[in-house]
């Protein structure tokens, strides 16, 4: 292991990386105050974005973006395929807390919860209001 960290070091993209980052430390802990600004201003530009920039309504029908969305959401996502694939992550899900080894609780419970959110995802997005 130790070989390959010494490797990875003495390669000329990872000292550029870990140089860069290290600039970057330096020049927080020397301007804190700008940083702390600049963080407070990206902050404000999130929060003072109006609710329709975040919404996407579905496409008017008829129209070429209907046919994609269409075959995309309504038969794909919503049909058989999503189906199988939210179940197939849920039992992946399942096998994955049942054999420690596959991955264990960490990554088996956000698979069950995300295949359940794919079976339901028609549900889901009438609820949001196709806020996607």
């Amino acid at each position: 292991m130790k070989r390959v960290f010494r490797k990875l070091r003495s390669n000329r993209y990872v000292r550029r990386a870990i140089e860069a980052r290290k600039a970057a430390a330096t020049f927080v802990k020397r301007h804190p105050a700008a940083v702390a600004g600049l963080v407070v201003a990206a902050g404000a530009a999130v929060l003072g974005l109006p609710a329709d920039v975040a919404a996407w309504n579905a496409p008017a029908q008829g129209s070429f973006a209907w046919d994609v969305y269409d075959i995309a959401v309504n038969k794909m996502l919503n049909g058989p395929i999503g189906f199988v694939a939210g179940m197939g992550a849920m039992g992946a899900g399942g096998y994955m807390i049942a054999n420690s080894r596959a991955g264990g609780m960490a990554s088996g419970i956000p698979m069950i919860l995300l295949g359940g959110a794919l079976v339901n995802l028609d549900s889901i997005t009438q609820s949001l209001g196709y806020m996607i």
